[in-house]
């Protein structure tokens, strides 16, 4: 090896030694410390602290390495859970109903059977909502309160949890009104409804209708 080329080696490494020996590690490129090791593993010249030194930051380079690594490794060998949402499923076999209800001069109300067929599918513990709401109640003389109409349900058949609801009976509200109670699993349940009007409030002869509209749900 020329004196030239001796001296050009020194002064390609001097600038890398003095910044590790003044701890600028970030400063330092990955072929830098290749060349410093290599250089001073060939060189016996070489002063042993500035091995040490060089050594000594390689060590540290792998610890913190090691160091940021962890926590990939562990959210690649960390177990996945799977959440499944099955969203509820509902069925009937009628959307509305159109009643017609007569009252004829000698005061005699007729009532309209409908049979109301409902199916759902729910998550555990949801409360299943089967019900009914009467639109505008008309009769010889214009509109009249909902509360003149009436429902009587009896049950007809049920499967699953259908089993445990009752079909409910009472006067529209004009809201949202329960057809069957304490449903409270997936299941199928037949209703028998006799809609009438209530003749504690003397309906006057003539025809009298109304739009009922019906609701399956879970919540």
């Amino acid at each position: 090896m020329t004196s030239s080329s001796v001296n050009k080696h020194s002064v390609n490494r001097l600038p890398v030694i003095e910044r590790l020996a003044s701890g600028q590690l970030a400063a330092l490129q990955l072929a830098d410390l290749q060349l410093v090791a290599l250089r001073l593993v060939g060189q016996r010249t070489a002063p042993r602290r500035a091995w040490s030194l060089v050594c000594g930051r390689l060590l540290a380079l792998f610890v913190a390495g090691a160091v940021l690594l962890a926590p990939l490794r562990a959210q690649t060998s960390a177990t996945t859970g799977l959440l499944l949402f099955v969203p509820a499923e509902s069925r009937l076999n009628q959307q509305s109903v159109s009643v017609t209800i007569t009252v004829d001069n000698s005061g005699a109300i007729s009532t309209q059977s409908e049979t109301l067929e409902a199916w759902i599918r729910a998550a555990s513990g949801q409360s299943i909502q089967f019900t009914a709401q009467s639109g505008p109640l008309t009769g010889p003389s214009g509109t009249l309160p909902a509360g003149l109409l009436l429902w009587q349900g009896s049950a007809l058949t049920a499967t699953g949890g259908g089993k445990t609801a009752q079909c409910t009976s009472g006067a529209f509200t004009g809201g949202s009104d329960l057809l069957a109670s304490s449903w409270t699993q997936s299941g199928i349940l037949s209703c028998q409804v006799q809609f009438t009007l209530d003749a504690a409030q003397n309906p006057a002869p003539g025809v009298y209708t109304a739009q009922v509209t019906l609701s399956l749900y879970a919540r």
